[in-house]
């Protein structure tokens, strides 16, 4: 046996690069006899219990190593690779071994007490989505709590592959990804290229559309959450979840349905509950989807949101992401424009002002304002044809 040699992550490397890797287990005398009947194989070279690659190495969690017990949360979710880092958390894709599915945990910096700020997030967001549970464009909570290794705060929640950011791309491109994405899914007739033939020769209107599958959708979620006296604070495209998801009705017809979901409130204003006030995090904005915190903008937190939504769906129309304020002022009056007409950009134009003043004054408002004028396109086209 070529046991003696073995590859070995030095000190300091996280252990979860190399998880498909994973094969041995920590100490686990008292049990021999159950890892044996399970087909666990001690190996004598190296003092070992060998978990064979035909059995799944987390279905041995118990007697994990102590520096692979990190990545076990609650004994349930089983971490699998790390997917972002900010400087509030980690987001790891983790398995949930009792509804075998995918989730997201979002493992909040430092240990409890050591990183005020980073509490703080993590208790608005906690808050605010067991408040939000329920609506079906906010992210569901499935699990919270202290990590029993680490003692940091954490979240769990389904995953989904797609945040609106990774959308910005090739029309063509994009219907390509969504075509392997549903033939997981669903069995079907159409090869790729008749699908993205078929999906490219649908009309489309760049503003109704944009905003019956996209746009209102998270408008929802937004005034769904100003209901609760909860302002988002920090929307943009990383946060907002999307998938595809594909049925068929009771004559075989396959139904797809777009889902869009609101996540990661930890810099949301929770206006009448009990969160932390010796720490802000009103700070935590993100150029250009979020106006920069001014003096006289902290006057006007209720319209963020506004300015956030209205950055979206500049960048959604034209489906283009600006870099800067400047860059979607110029989208604003070109690209979208010419694609949307007069009257929405009018309005557009002032969601996404400088001036805090000019914005609808909340989320709610600015929906009256986008329904009433949706009604008066339809009033036009109905008369047109």
């Amino acid at each position: 046996m070529l046991f003696r040699s073995l590859w070995y992550a030095p000190t300091g490397v996280d252990p979860l690069i190399f998880r498909q890797w994973w094969s041995f287990l920590g100490p686990a005398y008292d049990d021999k006899e159950e890892l044996k009947a399970r087909g666990v194989k001690w190996v004598p070279e190296v003092q070992k219990w060998l978990v064979p690659s035909r059995l799944d190495f987390d279905d041995y969690t118990k007697w994990w190593p102590r520096d692979l017990k990190q990545y076990v949360f609650h004994d349930r979710f089983i971490c699998h690779n790390l997917t972002a880092e900010s400087g509030q958390s980690e987001v790891f894709k983790a398995w949930d071994l009792k509804d075998s599915a995918w989730v997201a945990i979002k493992l909040f910096n430092k240990a409890i007490g050591s990183n005020p700020t980073s509490e703080t997030a993590f208790k608005r967001e906690h808050t605010a989505l067991l408040e939000l549970d329920g609506h079906e464009n906010i992210l569901e909570l499935l699990d919270w709590g202290e990590h029993e290794t680490s003692q940091r705060k954490f979240t769990v929640t389904p995953w989904i592959d797609y945040t609106l950011s990774d959308l910005f791309m090739d029309e063509e491109d994009l219907i390509r990804i969504f075509y392997r994405d549903l033939e997981r899914k669903i069995e079907w007739d159409w090869t790729e290229d008749e699908f993205v033939q078929e999906v490219l020769a649908e009309e489309y209107d760049p503003w109704l559309d944009e905003y019956e599958y996209l746009l209102g959708p998270i408008l929802d979620g937004l005034v769904h959450a100003f209901d609760r006296d909860i302002i988002h604070r920090d929307l943009k495209p990383a946060n907002i979840f999307y998938k595809l998801d594909v049925s068929e009705d009771e004559e075989g017809e396959i139904i797809i349905n777009q889902i869009v979901k609101i996540g990661d409130f930890g810099a949301a204003k929770l206006m009448n509950m009990d969160v932390p006030k010796q720490t802000t995090v009103v700070d935590l904005y993100t150029e250009p989807w979020t106006p920069h915190p001014s003096e006289k903008e902290r006057l006007f937190q209720y319209t963020w949101d506004v300015f956030s939504w209205g950055v979206i769906a500049i960048a959604s129309v034209t489906n283009k992401s600006p870099g800067t304020y400047e860059d979607t002022q110029r989208l604003l009056d070109r690209e979208f424009k010419q694609k949307i007409g007069e009257n929405i950009h009018t309005l557009l134009a002032r969601t996404v002002s400088q001036d805090p003043e000019q914005r609808p004054q909340n989320v709610k408002l600015l929906q009256k304002e986008i329904l009433k004028l949706k009604h008066c396109i339809w009033d036009i086209l109905l008369k047109t044809y």
